[in-house]
């Protein structure tokens, strides 16, 4: 964080201040979470069909560390952690939906 003054400079949401990991990373942790749930029998961010775009989907992201605010350039790569949640919540093999495509 640099500084002007003596004064820190704010903060602000993005890429530097966001979760670090990596898209990749993310859908993995996105997986897992999912298995999680399934085996526990609870589905906290609403039933799967549900988590993708909706209140779920955002308090998903947020218990990931994905705290910026979506847009246009990031929506497709959440969508895809989203889907990935919600597959393996579901009990489905992964979307064949795959991170970069």
């Amino acid at each position: 964080m640099a500084e002007r003054d003596g004064e820190p400079e704010p903060v602000t949401a993005g890429p530097a201040t966001d979760s670090l990991m990596g898209p990749v990373e993310l859908i993995d942790q996105a997986q897992r979470l999912g298995r999680q749930h399934r085996a526990a029998g609870i589905a906290p961010f609403g039933a799967g069909h549900c988590v993708c775009w909706d209140e779920g989907s955002a308090r998903l992201l947020d218990a990931l560390g994905v705290t910026s605010p979506t847009t246009g350039d990031n929506a497709p790569g959440r969508f895809r952690v989203a889907a990935a949640y919600r597959d393996a919540l579901d009990g489905r093999q992964a979307s064949d939906i795959e991170p970069g495509s």
